[in-house]
């Protein structure tokens, strides 16, 4: 996060990496893959590194603190004192699946294998006895524990083994911007994008353990999971359910459609490279969905007008249309930005979504645009990228009547890779009536599923 005016990152995100649920991939395969390695900081595994890392960080002056987009681990909890602004994210996971990977791993994976996993073997130890002493946690890392664990660390001192739905779900709210399942990676990374400006990313998990394909559970195994963990059954519940909610809010035939293309990418990608976890993520052309919207009617006066450019962060803008945007160097910085003119489009009513349309080109790098709140904390839209390559473009943004009514400002940003500057010429911004889109099927979305991450 730099500070205001920096128009670099407005908000600092912390993810909560919960054991076992696809934190490892969601840290090491996304997050470093997406990110200048200088803006995320991933916090070491347990006890003293990990302790010595949240102390460093908890310690840090607050213009350095400013300067951290990201930041994920185990534990990140105990820093929310010491950023009151940040947004945190986490994953929960089905507390079955939870149970056997947490298993499998103790005993199989080399860290754990002097901690736990040689009494596993030496003692014939297994899944039920496993869950039923919380062998793994014992005494000194409740972080880790089959008890219970996920809803311990998600709804922290308000746990209580007799909540009710409501009463979490009123929780998770309160603690959490946004919470994903393990069973959905890749439609939370499609959330992240259009809420926040993730970028999205082709990788491989990590840690997929090749003994899930033939363990089979006893019927004692599954109950000894189902008795100790009443309360993460409920939590995995209630995020699912408020999960579909915040699907419901943002999605769009567009949404879809980029959806769709990532799923594909993403499994061309793993096919490709044949899973293995140590290939070089690389990121997702987000690009143009083609034919996924025909503008109507055009409405003037538009949403945006070239005429109202603010430059950011000592970028170059010239003309008023068209205009002519030379970014800084930095990958991520603002370069323009456009006020919203509220009295142009007026949502409600039963008024649908309108296309933004920008004609522009990019004559160097890559350029990412999308619209933000009024305090430039947020995108409410999603981020179209385009870059030199694809000539003369359009970058096509659908503005949704709920979300942009708070709609501030339509951001024009670098986004190439290397510390490299892009240059833009915008050569006008219409705003559009469109057809009503279709809500997304969240009840059963295409989506792949990696119940076997670990």
């Amino acid at each position: 996060m730099c500070g205001e005016g920096d128009g670099l990152f407005f908000m600092t995100y912390i993810f909560d990496h919960i054991f076992k649920t696809g934190g490892t991939t969601f840290n090491l395969s996304y997050l470093l893959g997406a990110f200048p390695r200088n803006e995320v900081v991933i916090v070491r595994g347990f006890r003293d590194p990990n302790r010595e890392d949240l102390e460093r960080l908890m310690a840090l002056p607050d213009e350095e603190k400013r300067r951290i987009k990201i930041i994920a681990g185990h534990n990140t909890g105990r820093l929310r004192p010491y950023y009151p602004d940040a947004r945190f994210i986490t994953i929960v996971r089905n507390p079955i699946d939870r149970g056997i990977s947490g298993y499998l791993h103790v005993k199989h994976h080399p860290d754990a294998w002097q901690n736990r996993g040689r009494l596993i073997w030496e003692n014939q130890i297994g899944l039920a006895e496993f869950i039923r002493d919380d062998i793994f946690a014992g005494e000194r890392a409740p972080s880790v524990s089959m008890h219970d664990g996920q809803a311990k660390t998600v709804l922290g001192p308000d746990y209580s083994p007799d909540l009710g739905e409501e009463a979490v779900i009123e929780i998770i709210r309160s603690r959490y911007y946004l919470l994903g399942a393990t069973e959905r990676l890749e439609l939370l990374l499609v959330c992240l994008h259009v809420l926040a400006g993730f970028p999205l990313v082709l990788f491989n998990n990590r840690l997929v353990r090749k003994e899930r394909e033939s363990f089979q559970p006893s019927a004692e195994d599954l109950a000894a999971i189902e008795r100790y963990n009443r309360v993460d059954s409920l939590l995995h519940r209630c995020v699912c359910r408020e999960f579909d909610r915040r699907i419901k809010e943002l999605w769009s035939e567009n949404t879809e459609l980029l959806y769709q293309r990532y799923l594909a990418a993403l499994n061309r990608f793993r096919l490709e490279t044949k899973g293995i976890e140590s290939v070089t993520p690389v990121l997702f052309n987000v690009g143009r969905v083609p034919g996924s919207l025909e503008p109507q009617e055009e409405l003037s006066p538009g949403a945006f007008s070239l005429s109202d450019a603010v430059s950011h962060n000592e970028s170059l803008v010239v003309g008023c249309g068209p205009v002519e945007v030379t970014t800084i160097p930095r990958r991520w910085a603002y370069a323009a930005a456009f006020p919203f003119r509220p009295g142009a489009v007026r949502f409600g009513d039963g008024t649908g979504p309108v296309l933004v349309r920008i004609e522009a080109r990019v004559e160097h790098g890559r350029i990412g645009i999308g619209c933000v709140s009024p305090d430039m904390t947020s995108y409410f839209t999603a981020e179209i990228e385009r870059t030199s390559e694809d000539g003369d473009t359009f970058f096509d943004i659908i503005m949704d009547p709920i979300e942009s009514r708070h709609c501030g400002w339509l951001v024009v940003r670098n986004t190439a890779e290397q510390g490299v500057p892009s240059r833009v010429t915008l050569r006008s911004i219409c705003t559009f009536k469109v057809d009503k889109i279709r809500p997304a099927n969240v009840e059963n979305p295409k989506i792949r599923m990696a119940s076997n991450l670990a």
